[in-house]
Order: structure tokens, then C-alpha cells, then sequence
């Protein structure tokens, strides 16, 4: 990967930023996808930039998915590994079509475990009045 690929990425506010793998700081900012695009290939000297996909999740917010090749993903293993590491996601391409999904592994404590607030209703105790519910219909 190294500083020939240049990547063409959505910030949050909406426009596109150009960079550098492993950089921090964007080459260019731009409006639209295409402009970006177009820059990229500029900064690269003809390469071919990679272009963030972007797809809707069920919470309504995009989910941002960095695209490899197989081969991309054999010879530069490490850089796509350090970027998973640092919060991307990478989705691999053979012959065009998706095969893998690397994605960060969660830290903490899932949802279902983390220790929930007590539901409760002034004056009333709620598991008791489901409780009592269930046996009066049984």
C-alpha cells in the first residue's frame, strides 16, 4: 500500500477528503465524489485511488467499509491490518465480487451483559404486575 495508494474518502461533514495511506491530514478537500475522484487519480499518477463505499445500516447511520482487492490484501497484509486496527473496515474483492469482511473486534462488555437500570413505576413494581398478569390469564 505504502504512499502510492491515495484514498478518496466522505468526511462527516459531507464533502470529500483526498489522502495519502497512513496520513492523517487530507491532500485535498473537495464537494463532490467525482471531483475527489478525479483528484485522486491526479495524485496517484494514474493509478487507480481507492473509493470508500458507503452503505446504510439498520441504525440509519452509513457505514464506511474500505475497498481491497485479494491481491491488495495479500501484498500489503500489515497496512490493511494497522487500518483495521485504528477503527476502518476493509471489504475484499475477488474477481469483483465481495468474499471477506475484516472488521475491528468490540471491546467492553456486550449490551445483553452490561448491568441494566431497574424499569420501575412510582408505586409499582413492574415485574410483579407482569408476573401477577400472567397468572391471572393462566
Amino acid at each position: 500500500m505504502g504512499n502510492k495508494k491515495v484514498f478518496a474518502e466522505q468526511r462527516p461533514e459531507g464533502d470529500y477528503a483526498v489522502r495519502r495511506a497512513n496520513s492523517g491530514k487530507a491532500s485535498d478537500v473537495l464537494p463532490t465524489q467525482a471531483e475527489a475522484i478525479k483528484r485522486a487519480k491526479e495524485l496517484s499518477h494514474g493509478g487507480a485511488p481507492l473509493v470508500e463505499r458507503v452503505r446504510s445500516t439498520a441504525g440509519g447511520k452509513p457505514d464506511k467499509w474500505r475497498k481491497a482487492t485479494f491481491t491488495e490484501l495479500r501484498n500489503h497484509t500489515k497496512d490493511y491490518f494497522d487500518a483495521v486496527e485504528s477503527g476502518d473496515k476493509v471489504r475484499v474483492f475477488r474477481n469483483g465480487k465481495p468474499i471477506a469482511e475484516i472488521v475491528p473486534i468490540r471491546t467492553g462488555i456486550p449490551s445483553w451483559k452490561r448491568q441494566a437500570t431497574p424499569l420501575t413505576i412510582e408505586g409499582f413494581s413492574l415485574s410483579g404486575e407482569i408476573l401477577s398478569d400472567r397468572e391471572e390469564s393462566a
